[in-house]
């Protein structure tokens, strides 16, 4: 078989130029009406309060002073709050129809080129197969006998080494647990004795000013005493003078008692735990030295 060219019609694939019809959205500009605020001038009526003067005829009374003088008052003017009415301006907000620039979406028809695939009839090459006759050497397979070496087994007796698995004693390293005796230190609860600060109520003398009447008392139109009359008026005793005496002896009696409760109260505490006791004599000083705190008011 030998190959001999031909040629044969097949159809190709091409693109043909054509017009397309479709449509196109776009954007168109419109106006719509929309609300807008905006500030009207207006007149309000307001009312505003006003001082005015007032005549009040007749006499009033104005009261007395201190030595005993009335006073009146004739024919006096008074102040009268009125309210008046004015016009007051303001702003007020109101809506306004405005027109507002927008857009529209819109189809809007177009015509465009597109290419349209066609087919077209061309020649191509090819081959075609045909028989032509032709004479060819080939070889013809025969038998013939030859002398080829091969081999044969046979069983022969030979030793070998081999490796047996066997035990052998090793001393490896270890760790054995064992207790031990030791000693640790641990927090035991126990009572301890400490000053808290607490209040107390105490009376505390204090100075304070009062007015009592003068027992004697002379005419408004007799004048005014001079310094001479004063200078020859005898020195009287005063009673305060007296009032601190007896106040001082009660401040020490005080201080006497509170001195022995404070004896008492150290030589009746013990400590309860056997813990080294700090020296808590400062509060003891401070209270010995203010005894006032704790003094009682004397008896009137």
């Amino acid at each position: 078989p030998i190959w001999v060219p031909i040629k044969v019609p097949a159809w190709k694939e091409i693109q043909v130029p054509a017009w397309k019809k479709y449509s196109k959205p776009i954007w168109v500009p419109i106006k719509v009406p929309a609300w807008k605020e905006i500030q009207v001038p207006d007149w309000k009526k307001i009312w505003v309060p006003e001082l005015v003067k007032q005549w009040v005829p007749g006499p009033k009374h104005l009261g007395k002073d201190d030595h005993g003088w009335e006073y009146k008052a004739h024919d006096i003017w008074r102040k009268k709050v009125v309210w008046k009415a004015h016009w007051k301006k303001i702003w007020r907000t109101e809506k306004k129809q405005i027109w507002v620039e927008s857009k529209k979406l819109e189809w809007k028809e177009e015509w465009k080129q597109i290419w349209v695939p066609s087919k077209k009839q061309i020649w191509v090459e090819s081959k075609k197969l045909a028989w032509k006759e032709d004479w060819k050497q080939i070889w013809v397979p025969k038998k013939k006998q030859i002398w080829v070496e091969s081999k044969k087994l046979a069983w022969k007796e030979a030793w070998k080494q081999v490796w047996v698995p066997s035990k052998k004693q090793i001393w490896v390293d270890d760790k054995k647990l064992e207790w031990k005796e030791d000693w640790k230190e641990i927090q035991v609860p126990a009572w301890k004795k400490i000053w808290v600060p607490a209040w107390k109520k105490i009376w505390k003398p204090v100075w304070i000013s009062e007015w009592f009447p003068i027992p004697e008392h002379k005419p408004h139109h007799e004048g005014w005493d001079r310094k001479d009359n004063l200078q020859q008026a005898q020195p009287q005793p005063q009673p305060q003078q007296q009032w601190d005496r007896s106040w001082q002896q009660a401040a020490q009696q005080q201080q006497q008692q509170f001195a022995e409760q404070q004896r008492w109260r150290r030589q009746d505490s013990s400590p309860l735990v056997a813990f080294p006791q700090q020296p808590v004599q400062q509060p003891v000083q401070q209270a010995v030295q203010q005894p006032t705190e704790y003094l009682q008011p004397p008896a009137a």
